[in-house]
């Protein structure tokens, strides 16, 4: 899907209605001057108008009065909302060039009040919302400069001033949608060339089009002109960042940046179907639904993501899988997720979570839907950081998990990680991926975080370049930043990835094979060609189980119980080095140790690794004398 104005085709007519005169809501339907979209969309007539309808919230007030479960799940929502209304307001502090931690507790906090007070009519709950709008409204700007701070405030404004329209005080209304047109839309359109997240294939552009969409959509009745723009320009330009999912699913930025942009996107479709009625054909982008099966499949076993590239683990309490689960009709989406979102909702001591959260009053599965049904045991997507995954259940937390990837660094948030993956196993992960460093602890030292060129020092940073990755190295050498490794054959059986292009100039060809054995583990094949005769190949996998070499492979134990990896090589020798302390500007990795296997190449410069991990029973760890 492209990003131009074709991406949808011809333009009729849209419709914005809603005046006010004093307290009195005066309903007039009002053409705006530049109809945009498709057919016979117009804006809805009221407030509530965006994501969750007052239909909708009657709906969601009669299950809680039906349904003993459903209650507690609004009833985690308002304990949450009533945590939040002790806090004092927001205030205009950035962490380094950003305030995008402000702006995403905005969103956090108002969200939940809007909710609480459409579920129990306390005002208390409006108070606590104004409070927060109005101290957002007063802020000198919303950092432009860094505009997915702009955008996540503009949605936290537009989500109040939309979701207590009709329970707003005059001024109050005025001064958010003053604040929502001339922080968030004016500096969009305004500085248009400036604003790089237009044109952005990545989670930028959702991000900012959909928190602007909001705003748009929340004022379009008294700022038409503004909105039509602002709107014309979002759909001219989304196609960009929804082409992130094509071609099946893998979305590039790893599974962080994946709920990020997609909790975005969802937002922008879901506004549009309840502001204008209409979705323009948005979810039937390439890929995109199918994402929620990227996101399944990268999850593994007990809950920890495959967080490659920019990525830590995401935290519970995305209800974006709710919406993909009713989307697709697919309810075995949800059923990997309700129970921890239950988890989180039940939680008293609690007060943060996902900022989105009180979408889960609406899309909440009803009782009886919940199938049985679960997705297949190997998946595997393409695009330009391919990856594929198996396991042996879905139902087990003990169950045997691997996950591998190809792809490397020039994507978005790109890692020299090519022939990197996950092991998990007995409910234990055995080969981790660090993630990312935290970005200002970086960008305050001086750090050029972002320059990915090669030689680049983004690839300085240790748990961005291969040194830190489950895979190979040559020579002590860097993998190519401007090259992507691609997946040959993936299958249930096994895969193959050439990791050639992220070699280039140290070998003529690379390979890394999988073979995929189930309950007894997985094994990998490495094989190098056109190398230097003699040349050091290292082969690397870290994690923080406890580690011990006999003869030619690692035994590791954790938490009760234990892994084997056995080596077939070419003169090996084993290492167990800890990385808890890179030095320098290095984040530090506490418990973390790298296990290595050093091997060279031949007089025909050739090398082969052969690695087997294998779960070892109880009999055989103890056996080992470690249980």
């Amino acid at each position: 899907m492209c990003g131009n104005c074709t991406l949808w085709g011809g333009v009729l007519r849209f419709w914005a209605i809603m005046t006010l005169s004093s307290d009195v809501k005066e309903l007039v339907a009002t053409e705006l001057p530049a109809p945009i979209f498709p057919g016979e969309a117009k804006l809805h007539r009221e407030h509530p108008r965006l994501l969750i309808t007052e239909s909708d919230w009657r709906n969601i007030r009669e299950r809680r009065a039906r349904e003993p479960e459903f209650a507690e799940i609004c009833e985690g929502v308002v304990r949450r909302a009533r945590a939040a209304a002790e806090l004092p307001p927001i205030e205009r502090k950035l962490t380094g060039r950003r305030l995008l931690y402000v702006s995403q507790e905005a969103l956090r906090r108002v969200f939940l009040h809007v909710a609480s007070f459409r579920l129990t009519s306390d005002r208390a709950f409006v108070e606590a919302a104004r409070r927060e709008m109005l101290a957002a409204a007063d802020f000198s700007d919303w950092n432009p400069d860094h505009f997915l701070d702009t955008a996540e405030l503009t949605a936290a404004l537009a989500v109040g001033y939309d979701g207590l329209w009709d329970v707003l005080d005059i001024e109050a209304r005025n001064r958010i949608r003053a604040a929502i047109r001339d922080l968030g839309l004016r500096p969009a359109l305004e500085q248009k060339a400036s604003r790089f997240f237009y044109r952005a294939r990545n989670n930028w552009n959702q991000v900012c089009l959909g928190g602007l969409a909001l705003g748009a959509l929340a004022i379009a009745e008294d700022e038409p002109d503004l909105a039509n723009r602002m709107l014309a320009e979002a759909r001219r330009h989304i196609g960009n960042g929804l082409s992130a999912y094509a071609p099946d699913g893998v979305y590039p930025e790893g599974p962080v940046y994946w709920r990020y942009g997609t909790s975005y996107q969802i937002a922008l479709i879901e506004a549009f179907r309840t502001a204008l009625g209409t979705d323009d054909e948005l979810p039937r982008a390439p890929g995109f639904l199918e994402s929620s099966d990227f996101m399944l499949h990268m999850r593994g076993p007990f809950g920890q993501y495959f967080n490659f590239a920019d990525s830590s683990h995401p935290p519970i309490g995305d209800p974006s899988f709710l919406w993909f689960a009713r989307e697709r009709n697919r309810p075995s989406i949800a059923r990997f997720v309700i129970s921890s979102l239950r988890r989180v909702l039940l939680d008293s001591g609690a007060t943060k979570a996902e900022r989105w959260l009180p979408l889960v009053l609406k899309w909440w599965p009803t009782p009886g839907k919940m199938d049985s049904e679960a997705p297949p045991l190997f998946w595997s997507g393409g695009g330009p950081n391919p990856v594929a995954a198996w396991r042996t259940a879905w139902d087990d937390p003990a169950a045997v998990y691997f996950a591998v990837k190809g792809g490397g660094a020039t994507v978005n948030h790109g890692h020299l990680d090519a022939g990197s993956f996950v092991f998990d196993a007995g409910g234990v992960r055995w080969a981790e991926d660090l993630g990312l460093q935290d970005y200002e602890s970086l960008e305050r030292l001086g750090v050029r975080l972002w320059d990915g060129k090669p030689g680049g020092q983004r690839w300085q940073i240790f748990r961005l370049n291969n040194h830190s990755h489950n895979t190979l190295t040559i020579e002590g050498g860097l993998h190519r930043p401007d090259a992507l490794a691609t997946f040959a054959r993936a299958d249930a059986g096994g895969a193959e990835i050439d990791l050639s292009p992220v070699f280039r100039g140290a070998a003529a060809k690379v390979t890394r094979g999988v073979r995929w054995r189930g309950v007894e583990g997985v094994e990998i094949e490495d094989r190098l060609e056109g190398l230097r005769p003699g040349a050091e190949v290292r082969w690397s996998l870290v994690t923080s189980a406890e580690a011990q070499i006999r003869g030619n492979a690692f035994q590791l134990f954790r938490e009760g119980r234990a892994l084997e990896i056995e080596f077939d090589a070419t003169a090996p020798r084993l290492t167990v080095e800890s990385i808890e302390k890179p030095g320098g500007f290095n984040a530090e990795n506490p418990g973390r140790r790298r296990l290595d296997l050093f091997t060279t190449a031949d007089a025909n410069g050739r090398a082969a690794i052969r690695a087997a991990l294998r779960p070892l029973t109880r009999a055989e760890a103890e056996a080992a004398g470690r249980l």
